[in-house]
């Protein structure tokens, strides 16, 4: 049975925004927890991440896992829900305008939040499916995959549903709750 060791924590920490060398010891740990033989993650490819330096520096493999916007319009995945939800519902809604940091039911109207959260909801489950056959396509077991927190139930329920082993190592790992 593969292995996946899952890791939810924030983007800024994976880029090494915040606390990276408190972070690269994480992942490290697990690591060598693990036997890990491959990191992949869930973030854009536009520098490296704390995550991709370490796999380096370690001689294992590193992935991207996360479809970039072409292959996201090729496969009908909804790229900026917030902007097109604005653009959809703001004559209604002026409010939404200034759109919260942390979108809820609280925070926006009721027609509002549950059309974004029905299309977020559809796009994070697609953009985890593209992770899963990424992950499979590398084949390197056991594998450490980071992942923004708010992928960390989805993706750890796909994996289990398709015969993983799941290691859950922090759901939203944060430097200031350590």
């Amino acid at each position: 049975m593969n292995t996946v060791v899952l890791l939810g924590t924030a983007h800024s920490i994976q880029r090494g925004e915040n606390a990276p060398t408190l972070f690269r010891a994480v992942l490290m740990g697990e690591c060598e927890k693990y036997n890990v033989k491959a990191i992949a993650e869930e973030i854009d490819n536009d520098k490296p991440t704390v995550a991709s330096i370490l796999a380096k520096a370690l001689h294992v493999g590193h992935l991207i896992a996360d479809p970039d916007l072409h292959e996201r319009a090729k496969r009908g995945i909804q790229s900026d829900c917030r902007g097109d939800i604005i653009r959809e519902y703001q004559n209604r809604y002026p409010e939404i305008g200034m759109w919260p940091e942390s979108p809820s039911e609280e925070n926006l109207p009721e027609e509002v939040w549950k059309e974004y959260d029905r299309r977020t909801n559809e796009s994070h489950g697609m953009r985890e499916q593209v992770w899963l056959e990424k992950i499979m396509q590398f084949d390197r077991w056991p594998l450490l995959f980071i992942c923004g927190a708010n992928h960390f139930r989805g993706f750890s329920n796909l994996l289990r549903k398709r015969g993983f082993h799941v290691i859950e190592s922090s759901k939203d790992w944060d430097p200031l709750t350590q």
